[in-house]
């Protein structure tokens, strides 16, 4: 059959036999229909040169006797847009433990899929700004490129949330990691391929650049001048003993956040084994989240595909180790009830049936932080804040940022923009830093070099 004139008209179908036609969706798609089945196959391509010649080699293939499922089984997997792909991900995956599962399905749901997934019953309803998801999500999974994830991180910047500002670029980075474990899983599951069968590269593997916006970031955050807040020396001696005096089970777990900088939920999620006397250490191998618990740390880069950990030293404060071992004597002398005999923060149960319950912040802050706080006189401190005092009281001891990035579970680049002002205030006068050293004592003592002129004097 002679060839159409090319640039094909994107308006238009195009067919060389009967039960196979070529049209523009977006990309270049071919429709099967043959024998009562329907196939629809995306090519992948704006070029209709090679979406012709993709045409003829399908009209030939069907001629020989082939079946439109043997021709698309052979070159790939049937297609699906990324919004389909994100529905499947979003009700199949439930196992997200490097970060908050509600989270990453939010965003899922608003700027790929645009409908919300209800698990009780296991319907969608369409989300009322479901327009911002279909640029992204109608694209077919395995025509997505960089630029595309550029485009969609581009958008997230620009719009408006809503407090009435322009998304940040931490909230662009959620939205990348997000679209970068879907990516993944489809990998995984084997359902990322070009059309001869070649797995395909993750689109948002190395776009975290593209979060940034040089006319946005480049203008000063009012909030990037706040500082973070800590507990003065003395409200946490007060704090701890409020704690020692009204609910001593509890005391340790306040310390452990002065003394080792763990979360809320890192802290309510650890067990007794995760605590080693002899290395003076305590493993944060899980947190605790409204949705569950979850494996991992909760600074994990959601997107990396490993299950991080850390590992945190017990000897940094002294009243540390002594308060943890008193009080895993005192749950196994006494078996308070609700205690399932492993968890070192038990919740106190109500009824004797919940054992191995964990303690809700809203319970915490609301029988016991609260009173707290109101008798000491401490006003806008959360249990969080214990965090930054740790962090704060390890670098005015000597502590490397390196060293305090490892034990709080966050990158160098957080723990320096988070406690930037703490760092400065530690700078001092650097000059003459490096006289009286060896290397200038070796300087100051070497001979004199003589100079010899061309007319050797």
């Amino acid at each position: 059959m002679r060839a159409p004139t090319f640039p094909l008209d994107r308006e238009k179908t195009y067919s060389t036999h009967r039960g196979i036609t070529l049209f523009f969706n977006s990309n270049w798609s071919l429709r099967y229909n043959w024998s009562g089945k329907r196939v629809v196959e995306s090519l992948g391509t704006q070029d209709d040169k090679l979406a012709w010649a993709e045409l003829l080699a399908a009209t030939d293939a069907l001629v020989k006797g082939k079946t439109p499922q043997e021709i698309v089984g052979a070159r790939h997997h049937s297609t699906s847009t990324v919004a389909e792909a994100a529905k499947e991900f979003v009700t199949s995956y439930t196992t997200i433990s490097l970060g908050s599962q509600r989270k990453q399905c939010g965003v899922l749901q608003q700027w790929v899929i645009g409908a919300n997934y209800s698990a009780a019953t296991g319907t969608w309803t369409p989300r009322p700004d479901s327009q911002i998801a279909r640029p992204f999500g109608a694209l077919e999974t395995h025509v997505v490129e960089t630029r595309d994830v550029r485009a969609l991180l581009k958008r997230v910047r620009s719009a408006v949330n809503q407090y009435g500002r322009t998304n940040s670029r931490s909230f662009a980075k959620i939205v990348l990691d997000a679209v970068r474990l879907l990516f993944n899983w489809l990998i995984s599951e084997g359902k990322l391929k070009d059309k001869h069968g070649h797995v395909l590269v993750n689109p948002a593997a190395r776009c975290g650049k593209f979060t940034f916006d040089a006319q946005q970031d480049s203008q000063r955050d009012a909030a990037d001048d706040e500082d973070v807040k800590v507990f003065e020396p003395d409200q946490q001696q007060a704090l701890l003993d409020w704690f020692y005096l009204h609910c001593r089970r509890l005391h340790a777990m306040v310390l452990t956040g002065f003394a080792a900088g763990l979360r809320y939920g890192e802290v309510i999620a650890l067990e007794i084994p995760d605590y080693d006397p002899v290395r003076h250490t305590l493993r944060v191998t899980k947190h605790w989240t409204p949705e569950g618990l979850m494996k991992g740390t909760k600074s994990n880069r959601i997107a990396r595909g490993v299950i991080r950990t850390r590992t945190v030293p017990t000897n940094l404060d002294p009243r540390l180790e002594p308060a943890l071992d008193a009080h895993i004597a005192w749950l196994r002398e006494t078996r308070p009830l609700g205690w399932d005999g492993t968890r070192l923060f038990p919740a106190k149960p109500h009824q004797r049936a919940a054992v191995g319950a964990y303690i809700l912040p809203s319970n915490l802050y609301r029988v016991l932080w609260a009173p707290a706080c109101q008798v000491l006189g401490i006003k806008g401190l959360t249990f969080h804040n214990l965090r930054h005092s740790f962090a704060t009281a390890c670098l005015h001891a000597g502590a490397t940022p390196q060293e305090v990035a490892g034990w709080l579970g966050d990158t160098l680049e957080v723990t320096l923009r988070h406690y930037a002002h703490t760092i400065k205030g530690l700078q001092q006068d650097r000059a003459g830093l490096l006289a009286g050293g060896r290397v200038n004592d070796n300087v100051q003592n070497r001979p004199a070099l003589h100079v010899v002129r061309e007319n050797g004097t």
